[in-house]
């Protein structure tokens, strides 16, 4: 599993990276955090400690139906994924790094990430996805949330490679407010059969911007729809 995580923007050296969050099937995940202003736990975690988390931020970027998960898929009251806190004025210079390692055959994992930036934060996040070389089918559900306060910037970097008879489907919503930034880099080295990836920025504060790049590497039968819509909500944007 190194080697694999290794070729989707993994790194194993110390000093590289501010934290670390890896999550294999659905067990409980490595977390690892380098960084006092960096706070990173699973989301199950934080929607006990912070009350609040739930109220303001869980599924306000993204409708609860965005995506549809099959019944036969349904993981019980247990959720898995994470949520990353930048404290206000903390620029974490080191990348964080997460990852969503899927080893077992005709398996599923169902996500839901928060991201939470306050005022005048930065944060380079990379996350690879990936499959493991003996995996033939499986299923992956995404659902992320990012929240990006009044002068803040958050590079959100995704690097995945799936098996081919794999199927994908993410949805993300992101909220940046006054004169913040939100950049988005997707790359995926090894498509699997259906690929879906929506999103959608709401430019709500004044002077805020956002940029995305995709790229994608297609097999031969897949079907790929990546995409998504930009809402320019405040003035200058």
């Amino acid at each position: 599993m190194v080697d694999d995580l290794m070729d989707v923007g993994f790194s194993f050296e110390k000093g590289e990276r501010s934290g670390t969050f890896i999550l294999q099937n659905s067990l409980n995940p490595f977390i690892k955090n380098e960084n006092k202003g960096l706070e990173i736990m699973s989301i199950s975690q934080a929607l006990t400690k912070y009350p609040w988390l739930k109220e303001k931020y869980f599924f306000k970027a993204v409708k609860e139906d965005s995506i549809h998960i099959p019944s036969d898929h349904d993981s019980g009251d247990e959720l898995f994924g994470y949520f990353i806190w930048v404290k206000e004025g903390v620029k974490v210079t080191l990348p964080c790094q997460t990852a969503f390692y899927m080893g077992k055959n005709e398996s599923s994992q169902i996500l839901h990430n928060i991201v939470f930036m306050e005022d005048g934060s930065e944060l380079k996040l990379i996350t690879g996805c990936l499959t493991g070389t003996d995996v033939d089918f499986a299923e992956h559900f995404s659902i992320d949330e990012y929240y990006v306060g009044k002068d803040a910037k958050l590079v959100n970097t995704m690097l995945h490679s799936w098996g081919r008879k794999v199927n994908v489907y993410s949805k993300s919503g992101v909220v940046v407010d006054d004169r913040s930034i939100y950049e988005s880099n997707y790359v995926s080295f090894k498509t699997p059969q259906d690929l879906c990836v929506d999103s959608e920025v709401f430019l709500d504060g004044n002077k805020s911007s956002t940029k995305s790049l995709s790229i994608a590497f297609s097999n031969k039968g897949s079907t790929l729809e990546i995409g998504g819509d930009v809402h320019l909500n405040g003035n200058e944007t």
